[in-house]
C-alpha cells in the first residue's frame, strides 16, 4: 500500500495475540497525505484514465450515487474498471460523512495545515468542476458542495462545531466538541475546497489534464519557502479564508446558483413541476434567504457584518474565525 499509514490489525484469544501484517481499511490514517496516496493508486492501477474517470471511480467506491447528486453529475459509469478491493474498502469508509451518537464525524481527514475537511463535498466539487459549462457547472458547484444543506434551512443558523483528533500523526477519530449544526466546520472546510478546486480544474483545462492526485498535493501539501505566503501559488489550502472570501461578495451569484433541494427532489418525481418553479429557491423571499447563506459563510469565516464588493479592497474587521483557517 505504500505509504499510506496503516495501523495494525489484531486477533485476541485466550492463550496470545496474532499479529496480522495485512491492510485493513478501517484502521487506515485519516490523514489527507494518505488520502492523497490512496487517489494515486487508483490512478496508477488506471493508466490513461482522465481525471474525470478517476474521480467517478472514487465517487462510485464512496457511493456518492443518489438521486440529488445523479441530478447534477450524472449515472456513475458501471462500465469503468473496478479499483482494487483494498482501496474501494478505504474509499468507502473514508468518504460518506455522518455523525455518530457519540459526536464523533466521519467521512473527515486532517490536512498538513491543520484543518479538517470532509471529503465528500471536496470530491464532489471537483467532479463539477469538469462539466461543461452548458451543462449548469456553477449550479453544480455550489450546490453539491455547499447549497444543499443551507438552502433547506428556513433561518440562519450558526455553523460548526469544530473537533479534535485522537492523534496528530496518525488521525483516527475526530470527536466533535458540540453538538452540530447544519453545516460542521469540516463540512464547510471541505465545501469551500470543493469550491476553490472545482474552479481550479476550470482553468487548469486549456493547459493540461491535471491528475486529482496531483491537484490535491498541490492544494493542501505544497511546502512554503522561506517567503511563506507571500510567495506561495494562489489556490492552496492556507489561502482558503480570503479566495472565498471573494466568491461571496456579490449575492447574486449564490442567488443564480442555489436551488431549494426540496423543490428539486420534488421535480425528480415529477418532472413537469419544472415548468413552473425550474428548481429555484421557494418559500418566503430568494433574495432575503440568499442574503442570510451569504453572511452565514462569510461569518463563519471570522469576518463580521455583511460581505458587499467594496470588501475586495478594504480591511474588513474580523472575528473569531473556525479552527484551522
Amino acid at each position: 500500500m505504500g505509504s499510506l499509514r496503516l495501523k495494525t490489525c489484531f486477533s485476541l484469544n485466550d492463550e496470545d495475540i496474532h499479529m496480522f501484517p495485512v491492510s485493513c481499511p478501517a484502521l487506515f490514517s485519516r490523514h489527507m497525505d494518505d488520502f492523497i496516496e490512496a487517489v494515486k493508486q487508483v490512478e496508477d492501477g488506471s493508466p490513461g484514465s482522465d481525471p474525470v474517470a478517476v474521480v467517478r471511480m472514487l465517487r462510485r467506491a464512496a457511493g456518492l450515487d443518489d438521486a440529488f447528486i445523479r441530478h447534477f453529475l450524472g449515472n456513475v459509469d458501471s462500465n469503468r474498471p473496478d479499483m482494487k478491493a483494498n482501496l474501494s474498502a478505504y474509499f468507502s469508509e473514508a468518504v460518506p460523512h455522518r455523525v455518530t451518537g457519540s459526536s464523533e464525524e466521519e467521512g473527515v481527514v486532517l490536512t498538513p495545515d491543520g484543518t479538517t475537511v470532509a471529503l465528500a463535498p471536496l470530491l464532489l466539487g471537483i467532479e463539477a468542476g469538469f462539466l461543461p459549462k452548458s451543462a449548469g457547472r456553477l449550479r453544480s458547484l455550489y450546490q453539491l458542495t455547499l447549497g444543499k444543506d443551507l438552502v433547506s434551512s428556513a433561518v440562519p443558523q450558526r455553523l460548526g462545531p469544530d473537533g479534535c483528533w485522537d492523534s496528530v500523526t496518525s488521525p483516527r477519530v475526530f470527536t466533535l466538541l458540540g453538538r452540530p449544526s447544519l453545516l460542521t466546520t469540516a463540512q464547510v472546510n471541505g465545501g469551500v475546497d470543493g469550491v476553490l478546486l472545482g474552479k481550479e480544474v476550470v482553468s487548469a483545462k486549456p493547459r493540461r489534464p491535471v491528475k486529482i492526485s496531483s491537484l490535491l498535493a498541490e492544494y493542501y501539501s505544497r511546502p512554503l519557502g522561506s517567503a511563506g505566503l507571500d510567495a506561495a501559488p494562489p489556490i492552496i489550502s492556507r489561502r482558503r479564508r480570503e479566495n472565498f472570501k471573494r466568491l461571496l461578495v456579490d449575492p447574486q451569484v449564490l442567488e443564480r446558483q442555489l436551488v431549494d433541494p426540496q423543490v428539486l427532489e420534488r421535480q425528480l418525481v415529477d418532472p413537469q413541476l419544472k415548468r413552473v418553479t425550474n428548481g429555484r429557491i421557494t418559500g418566503g423571499n430568494p433574495e432575503s434567504r440568499t442574503s442570510w447563506i451569504q453572511t452565514t459563510l462569510f461569518n463563519a469565516y471570522g469576518f463580521e457584518g455583511v460581505p458587499t464588493v467594496a470588501d475586495k479592497r478594504s480591511n474588513i474587521k474580523r472575528s473569531n474565525p473556525i479552527k484551522g483557517i
